[in-house]
C-alpha cells in the first residue's frame, strides 16, 4: 500500500518532546485507535543502546495519506522510514483483529521495556501510548498545571517542583519544560521509576527517585510546588498523605492536587482506588487543613470526543458532568494544631430507613419517627429518605406529619442483596437520584437505619460525598437474604449467618425440589454471591463514622459477623415514647378476678414465635387454666393469618386475635392486661417488652438480645432459654396459679428504668457532634 506522508502540527500539543535524536530507534508497540471511524496509531520506540523509550502519539490515516506529528521531522530519515514501514506492516497484518476503541500490538522489542508486570496493577502504573486515548487527557492535565505554575512565577525565579507518585514519569517531563524549574519525580514503584528514566530523553533538569513521598522529608528537601495528580484516591490514609505533602513545601509553597470523581472512577470501578471523592468531600476534607483553597473541575468526555477537548480547568460546571477535581492550596493558608479548624455543631440530619410513619407502624419506622421528633427538639433540622412506590424517575419531596420526607423508587431487596457487591455503572443512575436528594437537603450527618428496598451502594455514595454516617443496627437484614433470620430447624429459629453455605441452603428451602445437579448449581451460585455479600458489608462498615446498637448483647452478637472498631461502636437504647406518667397504670383488684388476661404484641410471624404460640396454646394443661390470651399485631402474610385463626378455634376461645394496632392505642389495650407473653425468637432490643414494663405488666419472654438486659427473673418477669417451649409453659402456669407473685412482678415492672426518647436523643446528639468534627 502506497501512502503519501506529511507532517502536521495538529497533535503537537500531546507530544512529550520537541525533537527526537538518534538513529537506532526500534519499533516496540503499535497502539491503534478507531475514533469516529478514523484510524490513528501511536508508536512506542525503543533505543536499545541508550536504553531509552519514546512514545509518539496520534499518527493518522486520511484517505491515502499518512499524517504524522511534526516532531518526527527531527528524526533520522532512514530510521523514520523504517519505523513507519514496520508500523504499517504491523497494522496490515493485524487489521482483522483491530477493534474500537483501541488495539495494542506488541513487538519483540517490547520485552526490553516491560511497562506492565504481572504483579502490578495497570491502574497504578500508567504508561502513555498503551491503552485507549484517554491518556491524552492526563497529558493535557500536566500541561495545564505547567501553565498554572508559569503564570504564578512571573518573576521567573528558580523553582523546585516535586511530582509525587509520578508513575512512568511523563508528567515530570512535561513539568520539566517550565523555565528555571528543577523537577523531581518520585514514586514507590521501582518499575515505574525505571520506565521514567527510560522516558526522559533530554531533560537534565528532571530526575527520578524510587521513594514514597512520606520518606522524602528525611533528606531535608523542600519544594516550591508539590504536584500530585490522581494519587490520593490510591492511598488508605489521605490525612497522612496530605500532611506529608505539605511538610515538603517551602514557606510560600503550593500544593496542586487532582482526584477523579467517584461517579466515574469509584473504587467499585477502578481496582486500585481505595478512597472515593466528590467535590463536597474534597471541600470538607481540605477545610479541616486549609483556611482557603482553590477548586477547579474538568468535564466528563466521551472517548469519541477526546481529540476535540482541551480539558480546561473550570471553576463551575454541572455537577453531573464533573469527572476530575483539582485543588490548589498554599502553605501560608495551612491550619495548624494551635488554630485547628473546629467544625460547628451539625445542623441537618438525614434519616434513611425502609419506611416511616404514616406509611408503616412497625419497629424501625416508629423508632425513626420518634428519633426525628426528639432530635428536632434539640435544635436540629431533620428529614427522611425512604423507598416508596410514589417515586419514579425523580425523587418526590413531601411534608407529612410535620416531617420532610424524600421518596425514591424502591429496588428489589433480594436482587440487590445478592448483586450489590458486583454492581458498578449499572446502578449509577439510581445513585444519581439519591445524590439529587443529598444536594437538595445538604445534610451534615446521615443517620442510616435499615435500608431494605434500597441498594447498599448508597453507603459508598454517602462516604464519597464526605458526609459523616451514623449507622444504627436494629436487625440483621444486611446479612440475611430473608431480612429476618427464620426458616431454621426449630420453630423458625436461626442462629445467625454463620456461613455462606448455611445461608444458601436456607434460601433454597423455599424453592421447589431440585435434582442433585441443579441443587449443586444453584447452591454454588448463591454461596458465591453470599460470600461476596458478607465481605462487601464488612467493607462498607469501615466507612461508618459511628455504629449504634440498641443493646450491648446485640452489639456483641453482631460483632461475630461484622468487624467494627470499638471506638466507633455505641450502645444507644431506643426511647419508649409514652406521654402518660407511669403511676397511672397500676392495676388493683386483679387478684380477685377468676380469669387473667394475657397478651402478645407484635408482628404475627414465625420469626416472632408464631410456632411457639401454637404449641403453647394448644397444650391441654395450659388450656385448663382460667385466662384469655389476646394477640395484637399485623400478620406477616396470609399463611400466618390462617394459622392464627386456626389457633383461635383450637384453643376453644381462649386465644383471641385482635388485629393490628397503633402505639396510641396502647393505654386502652393494656389497661386490662395482666401478663405479657413474648416468645420472640430474634430481637435486638424489643420496644414492646419495655412498653409492657412501662405499664407495669410483667413479661415472660425468651432470653434473646436486648430483652435479656431488662427482664430479671422474679423481679419483673421471667426469661426462658430461646426455643424452650416446655419451660415457657411452666412459667406461664406458675404465674396463672400464683397471683401474689404476679403482683410482686408488677411492682418490679413499674420500677424498671425505661429509657426515654429525650435521653436517646441526647445520646445521639453527642454522637453526631463527635463524628461531625472528624
Amino acid at each position: 500500500m502506497s501512502l503519501d506522508v506529511s507532517f502536521s502540527v495538529t497533535y503537537d500539543r500531546y507530544q512529550l518532546y520537541n525533537f527526537l535524536d538518534g538513529s537506532d530507534w526500534e519499533l516496540a508497540v503499535v497502539n491503534v485507535h478507531v475514533i469516529k471511524g478514523q484510524v490513528f496509531f501511536d508508536i512506542i520506540l525503543f533505543d536499545k543502546l541508550r536504553s531509552k523509550v519514546a512514545p509518539i502519539f496520534l499518527n493518522a490515516f486520511e484517505e491515502n495519506k499518512l499524517i504524522i506529528p511534526n516532531l518526527l521531522k527531527t528524526m533520522d530519515k532512514d530510521n523514520l522510514s523504517k519505523i513507519l514501514g514496520q508500523s504499517i506492516t504491523v497494522i496490515s497484518t493485524y487489521k482483522d483483529n483491530i477493534k474500537p476503541p483501541n488495539t495494542t500490538i506488541f513487538t519483540e522489542n517490547y520485552n526490553y521495556i516491560k511497562s506492565v508486570d504481572n504483579n502490578v496493577n495497570p491502574h497504578r502504573r500508567a504508561f502513555v501510548g498503551i491503552g485507549n486515548a484517554m491518556y491524552l487527557k492526563f497529558i493535557l492535565f500536566y500541561k495545564h498545571v505547567a501553565e498554572i505554575i508559569r503564570l504564578r512565577n512571573k518573576k521567573g525565579k528558580k523553582l523546585n517542583i516535586l511530582d509525587c507518585s509520578c508513575s512512568s514519569g511523563y508528567g515530570s517531563i512535561i513539568l520539566g519544560s517550565i523555565e528555571n524549574a528543577i523537577v523531581c519525580g518520585a514514586d514507590m514503584d521501582e518499575g515505574a521509576i525505571n520506565l521514567a528514566k527510560m522516558l526522559n530523553l533530554d531533560k537534565e533538569n528532571v530526575s527520578f527517585v524510587n521513594l514514597p513521598m512520606e520518606d522524602l522529608h528525611k533528606f531535608g528537601s523542600k519544594y516550591d510546588y508539590v504536584v500530585s495528580l490522581e494519587t490520593i484516591e490510591h492511598v488508605e490514609d489521605p490525612e497522612r498523605f496530605l500532611n506529608s505533602a505539605t511538610d515538603l513545601l517551602e514557606e510560600n509553597g503550593t500544593l496542586i492536587l487532582s482526584v477523579p470523581h467517584w461517579r466515574y472512577h469509584g473504587s467499585d470501578l477502578n481496582s486500585d482506588h481505595v478512597t472515593n471523592w466528590t467535590p463536597e468531600k474534597i471541600k470538607r476534607f481540605f477545610d479541616r487543613f486549609f483556611e482557603r483553597i482553590e477548586i477547579y473541575f474538568t468535564e466528563i468526555v466521551n472517548l469519541d470526543d477526546v481529540l476535540n477537548q482541551d480539558f480546561n480547568l473550570k471553576e463551575e460546571m454541572d455537577k453531573k458532568t464533573i469527572e476530575n477535581i483539582f485543588v490548589i492550596a498554599k502553605l501560608k493558608n495551612r491550619r495548624y494544631p494551635s488554630t485547628f479548624y473546629v467544625k460547628k455543631k451539625p445542623r441537618r440530619i438525614l434519616f434513611v430507613n425502609h419506611s416511616i410513619l404514616p406509611y408503616e407502624h412497625t419497629g424501625t419506622p416508629l423508632a425513626t419517627y420518634s428519633q426525628m421528633k426528639h432530635i428536632r427538639a434539640l435544635g436540629y433540622e431533620t428529614a427522611a429518605l425512604i423507598p416508596h412506590s410514589d417515586a419514579t424517575t425523580e425523587f418526590k419531596k413531601e411534608n407529612v406529619l410535620n416531617e420532610t420526607i424524600y421518596k425514591i423508587y424502591p429496588l428489589n431487596w433480594q436482587e440487590r442483596f445478592l448483586d450489590d457487591a458486583f454492581s458498578g455503572y449499572n446502578l449509577r443512575g439510581y445513585l444519581s437520584l439519591v445524590e439529587d436528594v443529598l444536594d437538595d437537603y445538604k445534610p451534615d450527618v446521615i443517620h442510616l437505619g435499615d435500608y431494605v428496598g434500597m441498594s447498599s451502594k448508597i453507603i459508598e455514595l454517602f462516604e464519597a460525598k464526605g458526609i459523616p454516617i451514623c449507622k444504627e443496627v436494629h436487625a440483621i437484614e444486611e446479612l440475611c437474604l430473608k431480612i429476618r433470620p427464620s426458616g431454621g430447624d426449630k420453630d423458625g429459629l436461626c442462629t445467625g449467618p454463620e456461613s455462606p453455605e448455611k445461608c444458601a441452603r436456607c434460601a433454597l428451602n423455599s424453592m421447589y425440589e431440585l435434582n442433585e445437579t441443579f441443587l449443586i448449581r444453584h447452591l454454588s451460585e448463591i454461596m458465591g454471591k453470599l460470600f461476596a455479600r458478607f465481605k462487601y458489608i464488612n467493607y462498607l462498615y469501615t466507612k461508618f463514622d459511628a455504629v449504634v446498637f440498641p443493646s450491648s448483647s446485640w452489639m456483641k452478637y453482631m460483632m461475630n459477623y461484622i468487624k467494627i472498631n470499638r471506638d466507633k461502636a455505641f450502645v444507644v437504647p431506643i426511647g419508649v415514647d409514652i406521654k402518660l406518667p407511669r403511676k397511672n397504670f397500676t392495676k388493683e383488684g386483679f387478684i380477685e378476678r377468676k380469669s387473667l388476661n394475657l397478651a402478645y404484641l407484635g408482628t404475627v410471624a414465625m420469626g416472632k414465635g408464631l410456632g411457639i404460640l401454637e404449641k403453647l396454646f394448644k397444650d391441654k394443661e395450659l388450656l385448663s387454666r382460667n385466662f384469655k390470651f389476646y394477640i395484637y399485631g399485623r400478620c406477616q402474610d396470609s399463611k400466618s393469618e390462617e394459622r392464627i385463626k386456626s389457633l383461635e378455634e383450637e384453643s376453644f376461645g381462649k386465644v383471641i386475635y385482635m388485629g393490628s394496632y397503633e402505639r396510641d392505642d396502647l393505654p386502652k389495650i393494656l389497661a386490662s392486661i395482666d401478663l405479657g407473653i413474648l416468645p420472640y425468637l430474634y430481637e435486638s432490643y424489643s420496644i414492646v417488652t419495655r412498653e409492657l414494663l412501662y405499664f407495669g405488666i410483667p413479661v415472660i419472654s425468651f432470653n434473646t438480645y436486648g430483652i435479656d438486659e431488662i427482664l430479671k427473673n422474679y423481679y419483673n418477669g421471667f426469661l426462658v432459654e430461646v426455643g424452650n417451649v416446655e419451660k415457657m409453659k411452666e412459667r406461664i402456669i406458675c404465674l396463672l396459679d400464683n397471683k401474689e407473685l404476679i403482683a410482686k412482678l408488677k411492682e418490679g415492672a413499674l420500677s424498671t428504668p425505661i429509657t426515654t426518647p429525650q435521653e436517646e436523643a441526647h445520646m445521639l446528639d453527642d454522637i453526631y457532634k463527635k463524628i461531625a468534627r472528624k
